[in-house]
């Protein structure tokens, strides 16, 4: 009998090893994401908390874990080097505000569209609108380095002034040296209405051709990937969890 209860105490003494070796030695599945946390506010770090936020942050997040990973990583980038760096597999996904066009896709497969497309003109605060149709021509603008707002900046002018951040751009035009800043219209609206009123408003709203929306990248070569976001979307999106999401960074913008 003692024999009996030793053998057994064994036994349990084994599970309760073994339990801890899996629970120490499990494979943590982790969804890497690299993003440019330079751009709320889709994606920005917060010193307070010590950690990335934003929409594009919140809505991966969220995806990552309906998607069963768990943990998701996040990698900090210029946003111009991101789809190199995807390409490298320094990530695994790519989400930061990326407008998805026919030149990026030629680099990486994206989702369906997250966020509409749109840009906003942002003037000084006492600009004087006066109606002109050609109010952006040959005139300094200010875009963000690597972002598509180059190209449609460059529709109307030779002068362009490339900034590694919003913040560097609206200081520019508060000390008048450019004209004009184009920007994506959630950005735009989201520093005027915090923090950037007494320095810039919103002049005009440009819509692009050529360009449907923000999209999440996947390397080509991870269609099974892609499938899975583009699922773990759709249902996100159905939830009071993704409206509420959307209105506590955007209000009313769609």
């Amino acid at each position: 009998m003692k024999n009996f209860f030793i053998f057994m105490l064994l036994i349990i003494s084994f599970g309760m090893l073994t339990g801890c070796s899996q629970q120490t030695n499990g494979v943590t599945k982790t969804l890497k994401v690299g993003t440019d946390a330079n751009f709320p506010p889709f994606e920005y770090f917060q010193k307070e908390t010590n950690s990335y936020t934003g929409f594009d942050v919140e809505l991966i997040t969220a995806l990552g874990k309906n998607m069963g990973y768990d943990k998701v990583e996040f990698v900090n980038a210029d946003f111009d080097e991101l789809l190199k760096g995807l390409n490298e597999r320094k990530y695994d996904v790519v989400i930061a505000c990326m407008t998805v066009t026919e030149e990026r896709k030629k680099a990486a497969s994206f989702s369906d569209i997250y966020a509409s497309g749109g840009y906003s003109v942002l003037a000084p605060v006492n600009f004087m609108d006066k109606n002109n149709n050609d109010i952006l021509k040959n005139k300094k603008i200010a875009v963000e380095k690597g972002s598509i707002t180059k190209d449609i900046a460059e529709k109307y002018t030779n002068t362009i002034i490339e900034c590694n951040s919003s913040e560097e751009a609206l200081q520019k035009l508060a000390d008048k040296t450019v004209d004009f800043f184009i920007v994506d219209k959630y950005v735009g609206a989201f520093f005027v209405a915090n923090g950037y009123s007494k320095t810039a408003k919103i002049l005009e709203t440009l819509n692009v051709t050529g360009t449907s929306g923000m999209g999440i990248a996947v390397r080509k070569t991870d269609s099974e990937l892609l499938a899975k976001i583009n699922t773990s979307l759709k249902e996100y999106k159905q939830t009071s969890s993704y409206e509420q999401l959307k209105t506590s960074y955007f209000g009313s913008i769609n």
